[in-house]
């Protein structure tokens, strides 16, 4: 058998099965592409047949990016509230694909669509049960080829009612108006 631009002998068994190991390394230093698969198999009387075939090496990780939620990936009461949606971009190719995201142990998925857009909504109850801080969002996408991507996104809970805005007035010359 002949892969790329290296030949390895395999073995047939009795049943006409074949096998061809070829070292990892070999495998690791094949070219993204189609590389050309050329098998020989010859009997014991000199009768050979031919199989040439190509393989698909890809060993690219799909492109993945999460955008900014809530304007500065900061959560403030009323938008932890609003369930905001995340949402983000993927390769093209890895259309019909889950992207996996992780926040705070709970885990949520989106399906990449056609354009490479994806979305999901965080539910508010799991929003809610977020302290002030900071957490980290994992997204993580795997191709075809089994090439994975994780991307972790910041983001800030600023919610608590202490934090909340405060207004206040004055009164203009001893006048009170509402």
């Amino acid at each position: 058998m002949t892969l790329g631009d290296k030949t390895y002998t395999g073995t047939v068994d009795g049943s006409g099965n074949w096998s061809v190991t070829v070292p990892v390394g070999d495998l690791q230093a094949l070219p993204d592409g189609t590389p050309v698969l050329n098998v020989v198999v010859t009997d014991p009387a000199g009768n050979s047949n031919t199989l040439n075939s190509t393989v698909v090496v890809d060993k690219v990780a799909p492109t993945l990016t999460v955008s900014v939620i809530a304007g500065d990936d900061v959560l403030n009461s009323a938008e932890v509230l609003l369930k905001p949606d995340r949402f983000g971009t993927a390769s093209i190719g890895d259309a019909g694909r889950t992207v996996t995201l992780t926040l705070n142990g709970k885990t949520y998925t989106a399906v990449v669509q056609p354009d490479g857009s994806w979305s999901t909504s965080l539910p508010t109850a799991d929003l809610t049960a977020l302290s002030d801080g900071s957490y980290n969002l994992v997204a993580t996408l795997t191709d075809s080829a089994g090439n994975s991507t994780s991307v972790t996104h910041a983001i800030g809970v600023d919610a608590s009612a202490l934090n909340a805005p405060v207004l206040t007035h004055r009164h203009l010359c001893g006048q009170q108006y509402y």
